[in-house]
């Protein structure tokens, strides 16, 4: 039998995601829906995927809620209307 591969936030491409943010106009946010959109789901499982943007919020590298609610994440600095 096959061993499946453990799926982890370390594995996002972090890049992606401050790529995404960085490419939205200034007073604009990425629900984290939004976000996953622009992922595989088979490999990046939302939950994998908001634990990941968690991670970057506490890292202070993007703003946004990470608790599970939308989110509304934007790049640290820019203000979200």
């Amino acid at each position: 039998m096959a061993r499946t591969k453990h799926l982890q936030a370390k594995n996002v491409d972090e890049g992606k995601i401050l790529k995404l943010l960085g490419e939205l106009p200034v007073g604009r946010s990425m629900s984290r829906w939004d976000l996953a959109e622009h992922f595989c789901t088979c490999c990046h499982p939302e939950k994998v995927l908001l634990a990941k943007l968690r991670k970057m919020v506490k890292q202070r590298k993007i703003e946004g809620c990470a608790c599970g609610c939308r989110g509304d994440f934007y790049l640290r600095g820019l203000p979200a209307l």
